[in-house]
C-alpha cells in the first residue's frame, strides 16, 4: 500500500565549509561551544519528535479504516454466500471492489498543526507540545481537537480524541456542497464559505481546507480574513459550517413550508 506521507531524514549534517567551522568554533568558549552543541541536539530532536507524532496519527486512524473496511469486506462476502442472483453478485463484486480501492487511499494529512512550547522553571526547561487535529468521515460529520503533553504522539492522540467528541453533522446538497453562504468567526480570524456548482473544487487553503475536504465538501468557495493562525482558521471555518441549516430547518424557524422557502 502506498503512503502518502514520507518521513524526513532525522539527523541531517550540517552543511559549513570546513574552514568556516574552525574559525567559528575557534572563536567560541568551551561553554559557549557546549551550549551550542545541545541547543543543535534539542532542535534536532524535535525535528524527530514531530516526525514520528504525524508518523503516529496516521498509524492510528489507518488501523480505524482498516478495520471499518475488514469488517464491510466480511459482510460482503457473507451476503454473496446467500445468494445465487448474477446482478446481485455482481453489486456484491463491484462493492468489495471498491473496499480494495479504498485501501490505498486511507493515507490523507489530519494533522493540522504541531507546536512545541518551552517553560523555564527552577528545575530547567520544560518542554511540551500542542497539536491540532482535524477528524471527519468526509459524509457530513467533521470535528476539530486539541491535545497537549510532553511527548508529541501523546500530544496527537489527544488531540484526535478532542476531535471525534467533538464531531459535528454538516447539511450537505447533494453530497457534494453546502446548502447557502456562511460565515464563521474565532478571534480575529473570519472565514466566508459559498456554496458552488459541481466541479468547482474546494476553493480554500490550510487549515480550512482540510476542515472542508474532512466534512465531504467537494465543490465550495471560501475566503479567509483577518489573523491567519492556524488554529483559528480551522475554529472560524468549523463556526461556519456549524451555522449552515437545512431547508427543513429554516422553514421551521419561519414557519413557513418548505415549498414557500424553495420558491
Amino acid at each position: 500500500m502506498s503512503t502518502a506521507w514520507k518521513l524526513s531524514p532525522y539527523f541531517k549534517p550540517l552543511q559549513i565549509p570546513a574552514a568556516m567551522a574552525y574559525t567559528f568554533f575557534k572563536s567560541m568558549d568551551h561553554e559557549t561551544l557546549f551550549m551550542q552543541v545541545l541547543e543543535l541536539r534539542e532542535y534536532e530532536e524535535d525535528k524527530a519528535k514531530l516526525e514520528l507524532g504525524k508518523a503516529v496519527a496516521e498509524l492510528e486512524r489507518i488501523k480505524r479504516l482498516l478495520q471499518e473496511v475488514a469488517q464491510n469486506r466480511v459482510k460482503a462476502n457473507l451476503s454473496r454466500k446467500d445468494t445465487t442472483d448474477v446482478i446481485i453478485l455482481m453489486n456484491i463484486e463491484n462493492y468489495i471492489i471498491g473496499l480494495d480501492a479504498k485501501k490505498e487511499k486511507l493515507l490523507e494529512e489530519l494533522v493540522i498543526d504541531v507546536k512545541s512550547v518551552v517553560k523555564v522553571n527552577k528545575g530547567g526547561r520544560q518542554r511540551r507540545y500542542s497539536a491540532i487535529v482535524v477528524v471527519g468521515d468526509r459524509k457530513g460529520k467533521v470535528g476539530l481537537g486539541i491535545g497537549k503533553a510532553n511527548e508529541v504522539p501523546d500530544a496527537i492522540k489527544k488531540a484526535i480524541q478532542d476531535a471525534n467528541k467533538k464531531l459535528i453533522t454538516i447539511p450537505l446538497i447533494d453530497g457534494r456542497t453546502v446548502a447557502h453562504e456562511a460565515i464563521g468567526h474565532a478571534g480575529a480570524a473570519r472565514v466566508i464559505i459559498k456554496p458552488a456548482a459541481a466541479g468547482t473544487g474546494v476553493i480554500a487553503g490550510g487549515s480550512v481546507r482540510a476542515i472542508l475536504e474532512l466534512a465531504g465538501i467537494r465543490d465550495v468557495v471560501s475566503k479567509s480574513l483577518g489573523a491567519r493562525t492556524k488554529l483559528n482558521m480551522a475554529t472560524a471555518a468549523l463556526n461556519a459550517l456549524k451555522s449552515i441549516k437545512t431547508a427543513e430547518q429554516v422553514a421551521a424557524l419561519r414557519g413557513k413550508t418548505v415549498e414557500e422557502i424553495l420558491g
